[in-house]
């Protein structure tokens, strides 16, 4: 196997977004990042400050990442730049696109809400990745929003939040979440920008042998600075790799 327990580990967000998560879900949460080496944990809002006390408390290193008008992308954009503001606990925010503008190919509002986001990001000190929530999409409209989320400059481009609607993203012939050959667009389309953007590759993803794939098309270093994995199933790779003796 090409990647170890290590290398993949440090690139993960481990992800806990479900609405009924407690505080002692996201203490746990935290508690298994640490062990397992991962880069960030990735919760909701609600839990922002929770999170930030727990984590100063431990005297962890771990980066507290934070979705944002998620998983529709359906707030104004000044609301999106308000909550971006508010996001004090916060070192990442992820926030997904806004998906009606894209649907609707308002490419205008969709260019001036990207950018706008993106601003308010650099203001308050945050990372930022962009969600585009690919199932939703044609495969023109991937090139489109691609294009137009790199020209935002984020720090990443993100493919899915693991919660897109299973018959619309099969009316389109898509996944719900993350794939190679979509993580792979995404690399080329910012190559050909002339962008070294860093890709995160989100929902669905439970295997080593997913990882090795999406790790390939991503071509991009071994560095959370340009790669992330966002699992809720990181436990379960992880296992899967220590049994293998990945190390």
């Amino acid at each position: 196997m090409k990647y170890s327990i290590g290398d993949v580990m440090r690139l993960v967000d481990h992800s806990g977004l479900k609405p009924y998560l407690t505080e002692n879900d996201i203490s746990r949460l935290i508690e298994e990042a640490h062990e397992m080496g991962n880069y960030a944990v990735c919760i909701e809002p609600i839990y922002g400050q929770f999170a930030r006390s727990y984590l100063d408390d431990k005297k962890y290193g771990i980066k507290l990442d934070i979705t944002l008008d998620f998983p529709f992308g359906s707030l104004s954009t000044s609301s999106r730049e308000l909550i971006i503001g508010d996001s004090e606990y916060a070192d990442e925010v992820d926030v997904v696109v806004p998906l009606g503008y894209v649907k609707s190919h308002r490419w205008d509002y969709v260019d001036a809400d990207l950018r706008a986001i993106v601003g308010a990001a650099r203001d308050h000190g945050l990372v930022i990745k962009i969600i585009t929530e690919d199932g939703y999409l044609t495969r023109e409209e991937k090139q489109k929003v691609y294009r137009m989320v790199i020209g935002a400059d984020p720090d990443f481009i993100k493919t899915s939040t693991g919660f897109a609607e299973r018959d619309y993203c099969t009316s389109l012939g898509n996944a719900t979440g993350a794939t190679p050959e979509n993580v792979e667009m995404m690399s080329d389309v910012a190559r050909e920008l002339g962008s070294e953007i860093g890709i995160k590759a989100a929902g669905g993803i439970h295997t080593y042998q997913e990882v090795e794939r999406i790790i390939d098309a991503a071509k991009r270093p071994l560095k959370p600075e340009k790669l992330r994995l966002g699992m809720s199933g990181t436990r379960k790779l992880f296992e899967e790799m220590k049994a293998k003796q990945v190390v």
